[in-house]
């Protein structure tokens, strides 16, 4: 039997991702901003558009490869041996990617300016997806309370900050890393009372089990430190 040549194979392995992805999307597609999206290429491509983003965004599927480029990003974080690259450096370029095959992809958007400017340091490019993001939606207000948070860390203005993402962890659909940032930042500025209450919170209350692990880590720290 005459063996499928492995161009061919690559093809057949991407459409179905392609239709993967679109699944995966469906049920997001009706929550989201249906804006209209500018046609492939009328606006500047990422300089590290991936081979598939570029042939989404040629195939007229431009949010199918945003959900892709979105959980290749997320692929990419959980891997901890990227933390090497300059930590988790190739957020940054997925991050672009997102935001230019759908600028109204928000969940996508926020969760990625959250893990690059809270979580790695990369405040500068966690700013500008924000303020990229806020010119082209300006009616979402989430994009500026974020820009605020980051805005204060940047400032080394850590009060403010907490003040800010005191704010955001209390929307019901928050990212989950931001729950996560914000008790560790209580926890960095030895806050242990805020600690205790704000982390026995997260088990009471949170159901996604990377938190729940870092909040018993947390709980135990606590512990060590009495009142």
């Amino acid at each position: 039997m005459e063996r499928m040549p492995f161009r061919h194979l690559l093809m057949a392995v991407a459409l179905l991702l392609l239709l993967a992805a679109a699944l995966a999307g469906i049920a997001r597609q009706a929550r989201r901003d249906q804006a209209e999206l500018p046609l492939a290429f009328l606006t500047p491509a990422p300089a590290k558009l991936s081979a598939f983003g570029f042939a989404g965004a040629l195939a007229g599927m431009r949010r199918v490869a945003a959900d892709w480029a979105y959980i290749e990003m997320l692929q990419y974080y959980g891997t901890g041996r990227n933390r090497l690259d300059n930590s988790f450096q190739g957020v940054i370029p997925l991050a672009d990617e997102i935001f230019w095959l759908d600028p109204h992809f928000r969940f996508g958007i926020l969760y990625t300016a959250a893990i690059m400017g809270f979580n790695e340091g990369h405040l500068a490019e966690a700013i500008s997806l924000l303020q990229r993001a806020a010119r082209t939606d300006p009616s979402y207000p989430r994009y500026r309370l974020y820009l605020a948070g980051l805005t204060y860390r940047k400032a080394h203005d850590d009060p403010r900050a907490l003040q800010i993402l005191e704010l955001m962890v209390e929307e019901p659909d928050r990212p989950e890393i931001l729950v996560r940032t914000l008790g560790n930042l209580y926890i960095k500025n030895k806050q242990w009372p805020k600690v205790r209450a704000y982390w026995m919170r997260v088990v009471m209350t949170d159901k996604d089990p990377r938190t729940l692990w870092e909040a018993r880590l947390a709980l135990a720290q606590a512990a060590q430190h009495g009142n």
